[in-house]
């Protein structure tokens, strides 16, 4: 973002951005890695009458939720449509959607009466685990509300960076398949099921590492013991979710192989 402020590029040249195909596009491949630099400042927001401090993500095509703050918030979840399962991260893995909500949408700052953008609106927010802010605004949402003008002032910066990274250029899973004019991945023999399979498993599981190992960090630095023990709690119930949900791939993808005939 150094550039950006500097240049001013987001408040008073917008005129500078354009509407342009990603090389990845063209070449019929996944979104590039842009990096997984933690947010240097974040926006205050209302999500219905929930203040949240959002991560206002410019390399992002869709606004996502921590499931955390779903179940806090106690949103009624409904579950994605098909277009809308999956999501490409900037490390290159493949995460799922567990779900979606809608809700109310508003900026802290009021926008200006030059503009006809209403003043609250209803969102749709996919839920994403293994986010480290309740919610992520994509581009699209940041550029609706003019949020580095209009909301310039409701931007706060973050006193520290800490060792939590969010998740940077978050793209349609669906969107680049069919692009490329695929569906789901055909493999042309088991074997390269099998491996793929437990290529992804590793790739998972080194991000799930990595998280676990960086909340539990943060949670240990929590000065108030009561709050502290809530904290280690709730991390380790999300990292035996995890433990669970893999499990039951692991079982699902050996009864797909099973039946394959696969026996190696």
């Amino acid at each position: 973002m150094t550039f950006l402020d500097i240049t001013r590029t987001l408040t008073a040249h917008l005129h500078r951005l354009i509407r342009s195909s990603r090389p990845c596009e063209v070449a019929l491949c996944p979104p590039r890695i842009l990096n997984l630099n933690p947010p240097r400042h974040t926006l205050q927001c209302f999500i219905n009458s929930t203040q949240v401090e959002a991560n206002a993500d410019t390399g992002a095509e869709i606004d996502l939720a921590s499931p955390e703050f779903a179940a806090r918030s106690e949103f009624s979840i409904e579950p994605t449509d098909q277009q809308h399962q999956f999501v490409q991260l900037a490390d290159g893995s493949i995460a799922s959607i567990s779900g979606c909500f809608r809700a109310r949408f508003n900026p802290s700052e009021k926008p200006s009466t030059e503009t006809l953008r209403p003043r609250a609106h209803m969102k749709t927010f996919h839920i994403l685990d293994g986010l480290t802010s309740d919610i992520l605004l994509s581009r699209h949402q940041i550029f609706e509300i003019y949020a580095f003008v209009e909301q310039a002032n409701a931007f706060s910066e973050m006193e520290r960076p800490d060792l939590h990274a969010d998740l940077h250029l978050i793209a349609w899973l669906n969107r680049w398949r069919s692009k490329s004019g695929s569906r789901p991945i055909q493999y042309t023999s088991i074997s390269e099921k099998y491996f793929a399979f437990w290529s992804e498993i590793d790739v998972d599981d080194a991000r799930e590492h990595r998280l676990h190992q960086q909340r539990k960090v943060k949670a240990s630095r929590i000065p108030i013991q009561v709050d502290r023990e809530v904290a280690e709690d709730k991390e380790s119930q999300r990292h035996d979710r995890y433990n669970q949900r893999r499990q039951r791939r692991i079982q699902t993808h050996n009864a797909e192989m099973a039946l394959l005939g696969w026996n190696g």
